[in-house]
């Protein structure tokens, strides 16, 4: 009897603990989500209510020109997808900002300069000094010394077209400027050329040879033929022996060698016009010209006059091959005889030296000599527009030289 009545009791005691586990409830939890700002992106979508213990995922996606940056509330960290086991009541914030890869405080949809460095303001385009080409020159400002450039002008690396641009520092802009290479202590003329410049045409371009003495020329191409456009000064032949120069009159009337001299023995006429040579300079085998050219027969110069005259008036070959200008030439009673150098030779008045007479015709006449055995010279004067031949030359004259490529 006792063992029944045992067995109806343990069997009434699981039965009560069975009740009260199907009687237990499992709880519920809300899940809020908010985006920060509200038009930054979206989140994938969620329920209301999770069960204890869900696993949930949530996705941040970023709207146009938004990144996701971070979760915040009970989320936290930038990872995303976030995955999380609600165990109560959940609030979490996704935050998304503009994008600004360079932090220049520029959304990068309004961001004309995208990679401002860090250290530099950003103006309200995103660009910094060394990014803004303020002038649409090219050239960015922090490089630009000529900010205000006009549309459309060539420039230089400095934002500077030839407008604007001074590059010898001789207040004269290089469009005006005559002479590009004004040493900076000497006083320039308004054509910006110092007394010791010449006056190239700047319309054209010049090529260059070295002489013996390490002297650099401008050259220039005139029809088929290729020409110094300065008179030569080197005191070496092209071997690099040594020319006598001879300064005293009386010595240079004897001299039966070759010999150069300075215009009035004074060496800065040597910069603008070159030195003097004696016929025996012309006649050494030694040669005086650079390797590759020589000194012009007067057939050579004829050819150079016929070419120059066919581009404007007959007898006019000195107005084309004259430097332009009268400050290094003579101004004929104080009316200018136009030259205009449109051939680019550049001919300078050098004068002559005689064995008898001594020194002549600085600025007022240009004497080159030629190749030819009857030593005929090549000669342009101030008082007149033609060119001309002489045959009046001694062994003893000291003329200029120009020199023709072979």
């Amino acid at each position: 009897m006792f063992k029944h009545l045992y067995l109806l009791l343990l069997c009434l005691f699981y039965f009560s603990i069975a009740c009260t586990e199907d009687e237990k409830t499992i709880e519920e939890y809300t899940l809020t989500t908010t985006i920060i700002p509200t038009n930054g992106g979206s989140l994938s979508d969620v329920l209301d209510t999770y069960k204890e213990g869900d696993l949930i995922t949530l996705e941040a996606t970023p709207s146009t020109n938004y990144e996701f940056l971070r979760w915040t509330n009970h989320g936290s960290g930038n990872r995303n997808p976030l995955k999380f086991t609600i165990n109560g009541n959940t609030t979490i914030t996704a935050v998304f900002g503009i994008v600004d890869k360079d932090q220049d405080g520029v959304p990068d949809n309004l961001d004309d300069c995208l990679l401002t460095p860090t250290n530099e303001f950003a103006d309200e385009n995103g660009c910094s000094i060394s990014q803004r080409d303020s002038d649409g020159d090219g050239v960015n400002d922090n490089k630009d010394i000529c900010p205000n450039t006009n549309p459309n002008r060539d420039v230089d690396a400095n934002g500077c077209s030839i407008y604007q641009r001074d590059s010898d520092g001789d207040n004269v802009f290089d469009i005006n400027d005559k002479c590009l290479n004004t040493p900076i202590n000497e006083i320039a003329d308004d054509q910006g050329c110092s007394s010791t410049q010449i006056r190239f045409n700047l319309n054209l371009t010049y090529g260059y040879v070295f002489d013996s003495d390490g002297n650099q020329y401008k050259t220039i191409q005139i029809g088929t033929q290729t020409w110094m456009a300065e008179n030569l000064k080197t005191t070496k032949f092209s071997n690099g022996e040594l020319i006598d120069k001879i300064e005293n009159q009386v010595d240079w009337f004897n001299i039966i060698k070759p010999a150069y001299c300075n215009y009035m023995n004074d060496e800065t006429n040597v910069i603008k016009y070159g030195n003097l040579y004696n016929w025996y300079v012309i006649k050494d085998t030694r040669g005086i010209c650079p390797k590759g050219w020589h000194i012009p027969s007067k057939a050579e110069y004829t050819i150079l006059i016929n070419y120059v005259d066919d581009l404007g008036f007959v007898n006019n070959a000195g107005t084309y091959l004259k430097e332009s200008g009268h400050k290094n030439w003579e101004d004929y009673l104080q009316i200018y005889i136009g030259s205009i150098n449109s051939s680019g030779f550049t001919a300078l008045p050098g004068g002559y030296r005689t064995s008898v007479q001594g020194f002549n015709s600085l600025r007022r006449g240009g004497y080159w000599w030629t190749s030819d055995t009857d030593m005929s010279v090549f000669r342009l004067v101030y008082d007149s527009h033609t060119a001309s031949f002489s045959s009046f030359a001694n062994k003893q004259d000291g003329l200029c030289i120009r020199c023709l490529k072979d």
